[in-house]
């Protein structure tokens, strides 16, 4: 192999300098601006790192390279990749319910029993149009599990797509289930169950219907995953949690996000531990 260079692209993002890897590193090899290799290789691995713009979303991105050997053939590679159209946030987020007290079924005030996230916008600087203009863009969400003082201010309700409710008439099943924020019931809930007294704002809550997806690739995901969802049809304002299974909803911008169950954790009543308490992971369409 003697010479390796970029033929076409259809975006013009900046790249690093091509780098040659698995060679050895006691004979480094540069390839000028022409493509031509120091020296000829047999072996080798071509490193073409693109920096994508954060507006480049929802848009594929496609390369062609030409392979030149000592012997002047010529081969021609093509590359190409596609933006995701949706944010993650990976970090866990911890949400409970119920029995908290040793043998006791009860609830605490202080349980993250409202789920929902909260987009991050970034202003920067788009080079595709002329004159270039400033923009808003969505480069990130943060999930939260709140307790019910965090979740009911004023801030906090736009966000918030869920209330963990977990039916302790059974300590040995403990079943948990998402419930939409604007059911009404929420608020005797709270009142009777976690002695949270202030008047539940059901009226201004999200109201939300989630589709139970089961156990899909959540790690995976594509964007093509977010299509043919029919929530007229398999939407419920009440969901049973299942660990594994993963559970789609509409925002309040009709964008789709599904929160994935990583685990369910239920404890012995003698312990003196929230039971049972969930790990979530989200992820928001664009």
């Amino acid at each position: 192999i003697a010479g390796f260079r970029v033929i076409s692209k259809s975006h013009d993002f900046p790249n690093n300098p091509v780098l040659c890897k698995m060679i050895d590193p006691a004979q480094p090899v540069t390839v000028d601006e022409n493509g031509r290799l120091s020296r000829k290789l047999t072996t080798v691995i071509f490193e073409y790192r693109v920096n994508f713009p954060k507006t480049f979303q929802n848009d594929e991105f496609n390369i062609e390279f030409e392979i030149t050997t000592g012997k002047g053939e010529v081969k021609v590679v093509s590359g190409k990749c596609s933006s995701v159209d949706f944010l993650v946030y990976n970090t866990v987020m911890i949400g409970y319910n119920g029995q908290v007290t040793s043998g006791q079924r009860g609830y605490a005030t202080t349980a993250p029993c409202f789920l929902g996230f909260q987009t991050n916008f970034t202003t920067v600087r788009d080079e595709t149009v002329n004159p270039p203009v400033d923009r808003s863009v969505p480069t990130s969400i943060t999930g939260f599990a709140r307790t019910p003082a965090a979740a009911l201010t004023t801030a906090s309700i736009p966000n918030v797509y869920a209330h963990i409710y977990t039916d302790i008439t059974d300590f040995e099943k403990r079943t948990m289930y998402l419930v939409s924020p604007d059911t009404e019931w929420i608020g005797d809930s709270l009142r009777i169950l976690n002695n949270y007294l202030p008047a539940y704002p059901a009226a201004q809550m999200n109201k939300v219907s989630y589709v139970d997806l089961g156990a899909i690739d959540f790690i995976n995901l594509k964007s093509s995953d977010f299509d043919g969802i029919d929530f007229n049809r398999d939407g419920k304002s009440m969901v049973r949690l299942y660990s594994g299974h993963s559970y789609a909803f509409k925002t309040r911008e009709d964008k789709i996000a599904i929160i994935y169950v990583k685990n369910i954790q239920i404890y012995s009543p003698a312990y003196n531990r929230a039971s049972p308490t969930a790990y979530f992971h989200i992820k928001v369409q664009l």
